[in-house]
């Protein structure tokens, strides 16, 4: 394995990545999970306060687990990669799925809160 450190553009490692791993105990909305998930990488994370289960929404790509079990995450990590080897699972990165969080849509949502 190698970790090649900071990288200006992650994208391109994402997208070559068999699995994208989220342990965070704690997520504001999880934008990494998202970009993961949109370059049809799929996914582990952990089920934590935030916007998992937004993201997640049902996706067949995402495996979600408990906030710091481990043992949970290692089980799901195994899982994981041994069902993307025998055939990728990959996400619904459809137009309709990612749709929902377009910046103007967010922008809209956003604005309709603070305009109420």
């Amino acid at each position: 394995m190698r970790v090649p450190g900071f990288q200006q553009n992650p994208w391109p490692y994402l997208y070559h990545a068999d699995l994208f791993v989220l342990p965070s105990r704690r997520e504001g909305f999880g934008n990494v999970l998202l970009e993961a998930l949109a370059l049809d990488t799929p996914a582990v994370a952990a089920d934590c306060p935030g916007a998992m289960r937004e993201i997640y929404g049902g996706n067949p790509a995402v495996r979600l687990v408990p906030a710091g079990d481990a043992t949970s995450l290692a089980e799901e990590i195994v899982a994981a990669y041994r069902a993307n080897k025998y055939g990728r699972i990959t996400p619904k990165s459809s137009p309709d799925w990612l749709a929902k969080f377009a910046l103007k849509k967010v922008i809209d949502e956003y604005s309709a809160l603070f305009l109420r």
